[in-house]
């Protein structure tokens, strides 16, 4: 996990790439992300998701390399209310088993317990998505239940892991100098989001 990376709030610059990343057969089978992808699909949630933003009850970043301006996935929380959000993410297919993820959700969980002032995060990954699972492990999150698919995506065979995790516990494990790298690049960007 050498590679550094930053979180951008999303802005219609990124829908090119979005659109190329998500169109990846491979990053539909596992996330609600429709396959095959629509044509104008990064630009059309990219708008539907701004006023939400603004809102304050999303927040979609940018997953993006630093040494070279690349974008890799995208990292959202979700649902924000009542002290705590939703976790959602994807890698592009490209830059899978580069630990991205994790780097980058240790990003938004700072993020979310700092500036949000959350205390709950909660994430839905099918169970048989044994990566989002595993980073989910890494990032300290607990397995707290398991539930039917309530995606219409699925059917009703396809199980979600219900995995949360709670500020007290990340406060009290998570604020190495690895877990604050790129946190005031997100942090600042994140409080112009309305702007």
């Amino acid at each position: 996990m050498r590679d550094s990376l930053s979180l951008d709030p999303v802005r219609l610059y990124h829908a090119g790439a979005i659109q190329r990343l998500a169109s990846h057969p491979k990053i539909a089978e596992t996330t609600n992300i429709p396959q095959p992808y629509p044509k104008d699909g990064a630009a059309s949630w990219i708008i539907s998701a701004m006023p939400r933003q603004m809102a304050g009850v999303e927040y979609s970043f940018a997953i993006m390399r630093e040494d070279d301006d690349t974008l890799v996935g995208v990292t959202s929380l979700m649902n924000v209310g009542q002290g705590e959000a939703e976790l959602g993410y994807w890698i592009g297919y490209p830059y899978w088993g580069n630990g991205y993820a994790t780097k980058a959700n240790r990003l938004v969980l700072e993020f979310a317990f700092e500036s949000v002032c959350l205390d709950t995060i909660y994430a839905r990954p099918l169970l048989r998505n044994a990566a989002s699972c595993r980073v989910l492990d890494k990032l300290g999150f607990d397995l707290v239940d398991v539930v039917e698919n309530v995606f219409p995506k699925w059917d009703n065979t396809d199980s979600l892991g219900m995995y949360e995790i709670e500020k007290v516990y990340w406060s009290s494990r998570c604020n190495s100098a690895e877990s604050r790298e790129g946190f005031d690049n997100v942090s600042s960007a994140a409080a112009t989001m309305g702007s």
